[in-house]
């Protein structure tokens, strides 16, 4: 905003619309009242003879201030919608029980976008593409929707998936699983405090090499388990 005005100063102002920058003459100061308030207000003349009037406040002395001014108001938005999108993120998240694993300048996913995920049966990790995205349909059993991907496969074959398992990269994913896994074995060891849990716990799980229907984790706990409390190597 311009301090002290004067008739016939140069000044400079932005297109409402486009931003665009024009310059122009002051002609004339006044106030004008806007719902029981006043602002100041001029009369401003272009160089090609065009008149316009013009709150006071967003005209400047100089071409370098108002676009310092602009640049100001553009970062402003920036962090408005990073906020917005902070927001939104966390609405997901409670709505869905999950964390998002893509990071705030992946939120927008897009077809053909290269992510990794985890195969169940064999647990083995595998890359593919986005050929489609959108929710899971709502039923008896599952009456949420989630957010879903159709993918293509790298090494051949196409399913779905749900967004929370794909990552944008394998060491990611890796990083993820163990994490994931140590948390558990955590957990299973608080559970065990002597032999005959370790029993107990062993008969309820398949902790024996039984290819997909092995439960990995839990092997890794009982070995873990059966060397710190009973001195057992199990190789």
């Amino acid at each position: 905003m311009i301090e002290n005005p004067k008739i016939g100063q140069e000044v400079w102002f932005a297109e409402a619309c486009n931003q665009r920058i024009h310059s122009a003459k002051l002609i004339a100061l006044d106030e004008v009242e806007v719902s029981a308030r006043k602002y100041l207000y001029a009369k401003i003349e272009m160089d090609d003879g065009c008149r316009l009037g013009w709150p006071l406040k967003n005209l400047y002395a100089s071409r370098e201030e108002l676009q310092k001014k602009l640049e100001k108001k553009e970062e402003n938005i920036d962090n408005y919608i990073s906020e917005e999108l902070e927001k939104i993120k966390e609405s997901i998240n409670e709505k869905y029980q999950y964390k998002l694993n893509f990071k705030k300048s992946e939120y927008d996913r897009k077809i053909g976008q290269k992510v990794w995920f985890l195969e169940p049966w064999g647990q083995c990790i595998h890359s593919a593409k986005i050929t489609a995205l959108g929710e899971t349909e709502v039923s008896v059993r599952n009456p949420e929707k989630y957010p879903y991907a159709d993918i293509e496969w790298d090494d051949g074959g196409n399913s779905g998936c749900l967004l929370k398992n794909l990552y944008a990269s394998r060491e990611e994913l890796q990083k993820e699983l163990k994490k994931e896994e140590e948390n558990k074995i955590a957990e299973i060891k608080a559970k065990i405090k002597d032999a005959s849990d370790l029993v107990a716990f062993m008969y309820d799980h398949c902790v024996a090499c039984a290819e997909e229907y092995t439960d990995w984790t839990a092997r890794r706990a009982v070995k873990e388990i059966a060397k710190e409390m009973l001195g057992l190597d199990l190789d």
